[in-house]
């Protein structure tokens, strides 16, 4: 068999052994829902039960519940905090107990705003944990305001980001306040103290975002408050192969880069830069990188620029035969690229799997997997040899 016949059949095996299959599930999100805190006050550190009902499924799909833990300081929002995710029984029931902190947020005592929203959705229910610490954070004061107020926190951040809000000033204890977003369904939450104070947290969506400037308005009767929310591109970059070979060039797309500075693109380290390119106006970048010599198996492709999300690239084995066609004889040189880092790892040559003796006499691999040697074609018959 010749060696362009080797060559094919070689690398038509490593084609077939990187064929997968994956079935991609997208769950229907279960509907409704509703919580209850058990204490709903006491000193930080007291344990909570956050109980959950009619979390119930959607053609019999369950979707996770989010739990976030928002505190507050006299009615100025503060970041989130993930506590859980958890899962609603058949029966749309779930419980959850925590110190209230969370042992792993370690802020100031506070009184605490509970949050559950469903996995993929922007807002939820609420409600709230009232912390009876003298030193601590506590209730917003109980004097009546003149006018409604809102703060969001924070005012910015990429899709995905979750929001804080309250608000003084709506009207008595137990007001409903709706709460407005630009992208999505209303939600409401009521005052909680004569103040007409209120904590809530929607979550900015991934998808269905057509503009980068949105208003969150807060509504309860006469008292009617918009803030804006403005969201920033995620900056990403994907690849047009994810797997392939040693000298291969693969297409980089990326958004949310900052224009005109250069973004550098490495494999595995920031040693060595594969290509540097520069984003237009509008943040995006398009270019092209080559795959270096590297072992077989998944690498990481990075840049220059910190938080920036990876991605991974496997490289496979590859060998180049020069020439493919011959006599006894000739001398034939191998290429090979993508095995496995040497030294010690010894590559055997083989005609029609008879071990050939080749110059250098024992192959290894280097550390980036390559190798390179000659072999002198035996005295074999005419016609393909493998």
């Amino acid at each position: 068999m010749s060696y362009k016949r080797l060559l094919r059949i070689f690398s038509a095996a490593c084609l077939l052994g990187l064929v997968t299959s994956a079935l991609q599930f997208t769950p229907i999100a279960a509907s409704g829902g509703s919580i209850t805190l058990s204490p709903s006050s006491g000193t930080c550190g007291t344990t909570v039960t956050v109980t959950g009902t009619n979390w119930l499924p959607v053609q019999g799909v369950y979707d996770h519940v989010v739990l976030w833990e928002t505190p507050y300081d006299h009615g100025i929002g503060q970041i989130p905090y993930k506590m859980s995710t958890i899962t609603a029984d058949a029966s749309g029931h779930f419980e959850f107990s925590t110190p209230m902190p969370p042992a792993s947020d370690t802020r100031i005592c506070s009184s605490y705003v509970v949050t559950a929203i469903l996995s993929g959705e922007a807002s939820g229910p609420s409600q709230t944990f009232f912390a009876t610490d003298s030193g601590g954070g506590e209730p917003p004061p109980t004097t009546t305001t003149e006018s409604a107020s809102m703060n969001i926190n924070p005012a910015s951040g990429p899709p995905g980001t979750p929001i804080t809000i309250t608000g003084s000033g709506f009207g008595p204890a137990g007001t409903t306040v709706t709460i407005t977003p630009t992208w999505g369904i209303p939600t409401t939450v009521n005052t909680t103290n004569s103040s007409g104070y209120f904590a809530t947290l929607l979550v900015v969506p991934t998808v269905g975002l057509t503009s980068p400037t949105c208003s969150i308005t807060a509504t309860a009767g006469s008292n009617i408050v918009t803030r804006y929310f403005t969201v920033t591109p995620t900056t990403i970059f994907n690849l047009s192969s994810y797997t392939g070979y040693t000298g291969d060039s693969v297409i980089v797309t990326g958004t949310g880069f900052t224009p005109g500075t250069a973004i550098s693109f490495f494999l595995d380290s920031t040693q060595t830069a594969l290509a540097s390119l520069i984003p237009m106006t509008d943040g995006t970048l398009t270019g092209s990188i080559t795959i270096p010599a590297a072992t077989r198996g998944n690498h990481t492709i990075l840049t220059s620029v910190s938080g920036v999300p990876t991605q991974q690239f496997a490289v496979n084995s590859k060998i180049i035969v020069s020439p493919v066609t011959g006599g006894a004889g000739d001398i034939v040189s191998i290429a090979g690229s993508g095995f496995d880092a040497g030294p010690p790892n010894i590559v055997t040559i083989s005609l029609d799997d008879v071990s050939l003796t080749t110059s250098p006499a024992t192959v290894n691999s280097d550390a980036s997997g390559s190798f390179s040697c000659v072999f002198t074609i035996p005295s074999v018959t005419q016609g393909n040899h493998m």
